[in-house]
């Protein structure tokens, strides 16, 4: 059955020359461009034939059936597998910041004192039993003979009478020892003296710095006197406020003579005062 839409090759038209020109047409091959219409029925026989229209059905059942068993398996993959759950959001935690408290500033405390243990109360002494005494029986004194019954002597007799005789409470005690005579006070110490006529100290020198210029003043001196009567030590106890009135009292006091403190008859060292005043007259 020859295509309608295909025209047969016998049908087709043929070439024409161009009359309008001159020009010599060209010679072209004798060939055929389309096939000999024999093989072109014989294809189209082939093709048409029962046994092509089978086997096309046969292809498509396949393809349809492998679509089918891929959709199956498919979906029996898909029924195994769990459902996706959908993914939910995590939740939003808002955070605030709180101010934070103050501090207080530990209290110490005193660490307690241990409490003294009490002292162990000491263990009852158990009383000894006390046993029942019987009183002893009353016996007999025996019987002397007179002829055993001893015999005193005057001596006896006496120092019996004088035992029972009553002591006289009146008589008089025996004299106390004499008491001891008690010593007598220690002699008072009499303080030595420099005042003396006949010791002859000379005054101290005025300084004449001081006598230019008119200054007076005072120096009490401390001295301890000897035995012998001289300066022992020579020390300042109220200045004058001037180092020269000072220093002419120091040198003339220790030159000086003394009569020595007393203690009764015996003479002893002692300290005494001696006020030394500068004046004009």
């Amino acid at each position: 059955m020859a295509n309608p839409n295909h025209p047969h090759p016998a049908m087709a038209p043929a070439h024409k020359p161009n009359r309008g020109t001159d020009a010599i047409p060209a010679q072209e091959p004798a060939l055929d461009r389309h096939p000999p219409q024999h093989l072109v029925g014989s294809a189209h026989g082939m093709l048409e034939s029962p046994h092509s229209r089978h086997s096309r059905w046969a292809v498509l059942l396949l393809i349809t059936a492998l679509h089918g068993a891929g959709l199956g398996w498919i979906y029996a993959l898909s029924a195994r597998q769990p459902a996706m759950q959908p993914v939910s959001a995590p939740p939003m935690v808002m955070a605030q910041l709180l101010p934070q408290p103050k501090l207080q500033p530990a209290v110490e405390t005193p660490p307690s004192l241990p409490l003294p243990k009490p002292a162990p109360l000491p263990k009852p002494v158990p009383l000894p039993k006390q046993r029942l005494q019987r009183p002893p029986k009353a016996t007999r004194a025996p019987k002397t003979a007179p002829s055993e019954r001893a015999l005193t002597t005057p001596k006896q007799q006496e120092q019996t009478a004088a035992a029972d005789a009553p002591v006289d409470k009146t008589a008089p005690l025996a004299a106390a020892p004499p008491s001891l005579p008690t010593p007598a006070p220690p002699a008072a110490v009499v303080a030595p003296r420099f005042d003396a006529a006949y010791l002859n100290n000379p005054p101290p020198s005025y300084p004449p710095v001081l006598r230019r210029l008119g200054e007076v003043g005072k120096v009490m001196l401390r001295v301890h006197v000897t035995v012998e009567g001289s300066a022992g030590e020579v020390r300042i106890q109220n200045s004058s406020g001037s180092s020269l009135f000072d220093e002419a009292a120091l040198h003339a006091v220790r030159q000086w003579r003394f009569i020595p403190a007393r203690q009764g008859d015996t003479a002893v060292a002692a300290w005494v005062q001696v006020p030394i005043i500068f004046q004009l007259n």
